[in-house]
């Protein structure tokens, strides 16, 4: 009973967010969208009839990363296709696994306990704005941290922002080799297009990664 009681005390006395650490699949789920906390490859494959192609890719990048394989990959199409649902099966097989970096200071800067980040397009340029300079920590996080899922990777502005986006792809797919995933509304033509020759560098960079493109329609 003593040392139960000792225990608990010790669990209230730590920061907040290591809580998470006790209760790992639980809080990996947080970071997905509501709709796709839990889902399985055989989900997308029931939810997106005729798509059985791009569950059993998605089934193989998975084991890839856990074998040591660290190629990002991409997924394009119209919304509505399934994209956030494809990525998300894969952050529920593969983000349970992955291990801590059990760092408080980088967990109090960025909000988060962990080496995993999912983020939105759209979010990016607020990321950036809270980062003065612009290597600080939450940006330096999603630069290196284990896995990162860009969702609508397009929905990110272009113009001058497009130089930071290229930074971070560099960072992650060619310098750091750290898994990234990443989905958009157009494809990799489109985003080259549409992002100028930062865009076409992005896009040279997947390439050259060796990752692995899917397309829904």
């Amino acid at each position: 009973m003593y040392k139960e009681q000792k225990e608990k005390e010790k669990r209230d006395e730590e920061p907040p967010l290591f809580s998470y650490f006790r209760d790992r699949a639980d809080w990996t789920r947080s970071f997905l969208p509501q709709p796709f906390q839990d889902l399985t490859f055989d989900d997308f494959v029931e939810r997106n009839p005729g798509k059985a192609y791009a569950g059993e890719a998605a089934g193989e990048y998975a084991d890839a990363l856990r074998y040591g394989k660290r190629h990002p990959f991409i997924v394009y199409g119209p919304p509505g296709s399934g994209k956030t649902s494809l990525v998300s099966a894969i952050w529920n097989t593969v983000a349970p696994h992955v291990p801590d970096r059990h760092e408080l200071k980088l967990a109090q800067e960025c909000g988060t306990a962990d080496n995993l980040a999912f983020v939105r397009g759209e979010e990016l340029p607020g990321i950036l704005h809270r980062q003065d300079p612009r290597d600080g920590p939450l940006w330096a996080h999603l630069q290196t941290c284990f896995l990162l899922v860009l969702d609508d990777f397009d929905k990110a502005p272009a113009g001058n922002w497009a130089t930071d986006w290229l930074g971070l792809i560099n960072a992650r797919v060619w310098h750091k080799r750290v898994p990234t995933m990443i989905t958009t509304n157009t494809t990799p033509a489109q985003f080259a297009r549409e992002y100028g020759q930062p865009g076409k560098a992005i896009v040279s960079r997947w390439e050259r990664a060796c990752g692995v493109f899917v397309r829904l329609d």
